[in-house]
């Protein structure tokens, strides 16, 4: 279920002066949280209690809304109305997946904690049964800039490949040129078999399936003489074209890539939250390609001593990668010199 088709129900009436079904509350958190009004305690999660903090979000929600602050909702009234007609939006951005960190939370929501996800994608925190997982807003990755238009950038030149694929250094690689180290990497990942007996004719992959596939190209042999990306299409002899990721979960993949991106390159340039916007895009895209292990400053001398001087025309002069396509060396060095002419 995705955050669109969540509809609360309440039965009784929420206020701090009243017995309230559990379940009323559970709703109540859940829709509030994923609206971006309430926030559980870290240590206890969303629960069944009905805190001072689950009011005072309904009072700030009522007051944005122009309804009256009342901390109080009752079954249909306004207020849940309301709610229910912004849950029903499309809800789109990305979000921090947060879990209570002890030994009740469930495996397959542990391994989801702080990470970066998109609401397209299933479940949400709170989601399934007796979840006490919450959501919390992600940081822009660029102040300002809305995070697609940074994706859009590194899908540009990574280009969307549903399916696993060997990249020109070999490495094994799906969507937006994420790299599966290992096995257990790539098991992390929604991968969607192909299968005309399931409803949609598709179903969500089995972790053998995945390593299957996984080895397949991994022990695969063909065109490793040339630099060439290895791409196994819906007509390769590897017959792995059943074994697929949407665009969704590929930019979500892209979205969690390019936060850890923004982290090391925080340690690199200290000031790199005050560059300018363009010149924050074009290190983007430099390091969500060459990797942390390759972009530095004992690689990069040229490049790396130019952002400390505010020296965009010199980072454009030195940005220039020897194995990326014409097209994506040119827009890197333009959003230099856009960050070298002042434009945004």
């Amino acid at each position: 279920m995705s955050t669109q088709e969540l509809k609360i129900q309440i039965t009784t009436t929420l206020s701090p002066s009243l017995a309230i079904a559990g379940w009323d509350i559970l709703q109540m958190k859940k829709a509030l949280n994923r609206l971006g009004y309430y926030l559980p305690q870290s240590n206890t999660g969303t629960t069944d209690e009905p805190e001072r903090a689950l009011f005072e979000a309904l009072k700030d929600f009522q007051r944005k809304q122009n309804l009256s602050p009342t901390g109080i909702a009752m079954m249909n009234d306004s207020t849940v109305r309301r709610i229910n007609t912004e849950l029903a939006k499309p809800k789109t951005g990305y979000y921090v997946w947060r879990t209570v960190e002890d030994e009740r939370v469930r495996e397959s929501h542990a391994v989801k904690d702080n990470t970066i996800r998109a609401w397209e994608d299933a479940p949400d925190p709170g989601e399934d049964f007796r979840c006490r997982c919450w959501a919390e807003s992600a940081e822009p990755l660029i102040r300002g800039v809305d995070d697609e238009v940074i994706i859009a950038l590194v899908r540009k030149g990574e280009k969307f490949k549903p399916y696993l694929y060997r990249d020109k250094e070999r490495n094994i690689t799906v969507g937006i040129g994420k790299f599966l180290p290992t096995v257990k990497e790539a098991q992390k990942i929604s991968f969607k078999i192909k299968d005309p007996k399931a409803p949609g004719g598709e179903r969500p992959a089995t972790g053998k399936e995945i390593e299957q596939a996984y080895n397949k190209v991994r022990d695969f042999r063909r065109g490793e003489k040339n630099l060439k990306a290895i791409v196994f299409d819906p007509k390769g002899s590897l017959e792995l074209d059943n074994l697929l990721i949407d665009e969704g979960a590929a930019k979500t993949l892209a979205r969690q890539h390019l936060e850890e991106d923004k982290r090391i390159l925080n340690t690199r340039f200290p000031e790199f939250k005050k560059f300018p916007v363009p010149a924050q895009k074009a290190l983007l895209d430099m390091h969500y390609n060459i990797g942390g292990d390759k972009f530095n400053a004992q690689n990069w001398k040229g490049l790396f001593d130019a952002p400390h001087r505010q020296d965009w025309r010199t980072a454009a002069q030195e940005s220039h990668r020897k194995d990326v396509g014409i097209d994506r060396n040119v827009d890197v060095h333009d959003l230099f010199m856009d960050a070298a002419n002042g434009r945004p």
